[in-house]
């Protein structure tokens, strides 16, 4: 006969002695008393958001973002999704370098239909990977962007610059010229002046000058 093994531990005096270890800066001991809970019980919604921002400062990301994605779901599922959307940005101010946590939160705008919201968390998302290393991840973020809202000015064109430092002159100028060809006046100018910038020449001197000139 086999019995299933219980975990004893004792949830007050847990969150009692993990509250009293993060006030100190004893985050190992937080963590520790906080993991003795969630083993006995994963879901327990308080705990989860209590362990992940302090996991995130651990440095231990992939588990932070196991909890705060099963806080955030949670939530989700029960139909609070101003919560869980408040889970997911507390996760991105915890791990601003996660593009998990900005597409997750997309996505999640993206359930209710409110695109310019999804857009925008990827537009902001995409400020924390500006460097040259992470350029690949930012460019990956502005591209969701372009996806859910197709040739919105500030998404392209962060885009097409980018891409151009990247070294994808051809797709920047592509994307820049759309937008000369949707855009007016000022939005204008600026898309043919930036094209104009990675691209030096007669011809698209002369569109910028001929833009110029009829704003």
């Amino acid at each position: 006969m086999f019995f299933k093994r219980t975990i004893s531990y004792n949830r007050a005096i847990s969150i009692e002695t993990a509250g009293e270890a993060r006030t100190k800066g004893k985050l190992k001991l937080a963590i520790a008393e906080y993991k003795k809970i969630l083993a006995a019980d994963p879901a327990d919604q308080a705990v989860l958001m209590k362990i992940a921002p302090l996991l995130a400062q651990a440095k231990n990301y992939p588990e932070a973002w196991k909890s705060f994605k099963a806080a955030a779901e949670r939530y989700e599922k029960g139909g609070f999704f101003n919560k869980a959307v408040g889970v997911y940005t507390h996760a991105s101010r915890c791990m601003p370098k996660e593009t998990s946590v900005w597409e997750a939160l997309c996505s999640l705008y993206l359930t209710q239909g409110l695109k310019a919201d999804a857009a925008g968390v990827l537009m902001k998302g995409h400020l924390n990977f500006l460097g040259r290393k992470h350029r690949d991840k930012a460019v990956k973020l502005l591209k969701g962007a372009f996806d859910i809202q197709p040739w919105f000015f500030e998404p392209t064109y962060a885009l097409a610059g980018l891409l151009s430092k990247t070294g994808r002159k051809k797709e920047a100028l592509d994307l820049l010229d759309g937008l000369a060809e949707r855009k007016t006046a000022e939005k204008r100018r600026k898309a043919l002046w930036a094209a104009f910038r990675i691209s030096p020449g007669p011809g698209r001197a002369w569109r910028w000058v001929k833009a110029a000139v009829k704003g």
